[in-house]
Protein backbone atom coordinates (compact mmCIF):
# COMPACT_ATOMS: atom_id res chain seq x y z
CA UNK A 1 0.00 0.00 0.00
CA UNK A 2 2.82 2.41 0.79
CA UNK A 3 4.40 1.96 -2.63
CA UNK A 4 1.13 2.80 -4.38
CA UNK A 5 0.77 6.03 -2.41
CA UNK A 6 4.39 6.89 -3.16
CA UNK A 7 3.84 6.37 -6.91
CA UNK A 8 0.65 8.47 -6.86
CA UNK A 9 2.43 11.32 -5.07
CA UNK A 10 5.31 11.22 -7.58
CA UNK A 11 2.87 11.24 -10.51
CA UNK A 12 0.98 14.22 -9.08
CA UNK A 13 4.27 16.03 -8.53
CA UNK A 14 5.44 15.35 -12.11
CA UNK A 15 2.15 16.48 -13.65
CA UNK A 16 2.25 19.59 -11.49
CA UNK A 17 5.78 20.39 -12.75
CA UNK A 18 4.54 19.92 -16.32
CA UNK A 19 1.63 22.29 -15.66
CA UNK A 20 3.95 24.89 -14.12
CA UNK A 21 6.30 24.83 -17.12
CA UNK A 22 3.37 24.89 -19.52
CA UNK A 23 1.82 27.90 -17.78
CA UNK A 24 5.13 29.77 -17.57
CA UNK A 25 5.84 29.29 -21.29
CA UNK A 26 2.55 30.81 -22.38
CA UNK A 27 2.92 34.39 -23.65
CA UNK A 28 0.93 37.20 -22.05
CA UNK A 29 -1.25 37.43 -25.15
CA UNK A 30 -2.44 33.86 -24.63
CA UNK A 31 -3.33 34.62 -21.01
CA UNK A 32 -5.22 37.73 -22.10
CA UNK A 33 -7.11 35.69 -24.69
CA UNK A 34 -7.94 33.09 -22.04
CA UNK A 35 -9.04 35.86 -19.64
CA UNK A 36 -6.85 34.45 -16.83
CA UNK A 37 -4.06 35.86 -14.66
CA UNK A 38 -0.65 34.37 -15.52
CA UNK A 39 1.05 35.41 -12.28
CA UNK A 40 -1.61 33.78 -10.11
CA UNK A 41 -1.59 30.46 -11.95
CA UNK A 42 2.18 30.16 -12.30
CA UNK A 43 2.67 31.09 -8.63
CA UNK A 44 0.05 28.63 -7.41
CA UNK A 45 1.35 25.82 -9.62
CA UNK A 46 4.92 26.52 -8.46
CA UNK A 47 3.73 26.37 -4.84
CA UNK A 48 2.14 23.03 -5.66
CA UNK A 49 5.56 21.73 -6.69
CA UNK A 50 6.71 22.17 -3.10
CA UNK A 51 3.47 21.66 -1.20
CA UNK A 52 1.34 18.71 -2.21
CA UNK A 53 -1.96 20.02 -0.81
CA UNK A 54 -2.21 23.01 -3.23
CA UNK A 55 -1.30 20.68 -6.07
CA UNK A 56 -4.48 18.65 -5.45
CA UNK A 57 -6.60 21.77 -5.94
CA UNK A 58 -4.70 24.02 -8.34
CA UNK A 59 -3.45 21.43 -10.85
CA UNK A 60 -6.91 20.07 -11.76
CA UNK A 61 -8.20 23.63 -11.91
CA UNK A 62 -5.49 24.53 -14.40
CA UNK A 63 -5.91 21.37 -16.48
CA UNK A 64 -9.72 21.56 -16.62
CA UNK A 65 -10.49 25.26 -16.40
CA UNK A 66 -7.55 27.18 -17.85
CA UNK A 67 -5.57 25.03 -20.28
CA UNK A 68 -8.50 24.32 -22.65
CA UNK A 69 -8.87 28.08 -23.14
CA UNK A 70 -5.42 28.10 -24.78
CA UNK A 71 -6.56 25.92 -27.68
CA UNK A 72 -6.11 28.66 -30.29
CA UNK A 73 -3.30 30.58 -28.58
CA UNK A 74 0.39 30.00 -29.39
CA UNK A 75 2.75 28.52 -26.80
CA UNK A 76 5.88 30.47 -27.70
CA UNK A 77 5.93 34.26 -27.72
CA UNK A 78 7.30 35.45 -31.05
CA UNK A 79 8.11 39.03 -29.98
CA UNK A 80 11.84 38.31 -30.16
CA UNK A 81 11.81 36.33 -33.38
CA UNK A 82 13.50 37.99 -36.33
CA UNK A 83 11.11 38.66 -39.20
Amino acid sequence: MGAIVYVIVILIWLVNIYCTVDAARRPPTAWSAADRDKFFWVAMLAAGCFLLVPAFVIMPGYLIGVRPRFADAPIIDDRFRKH
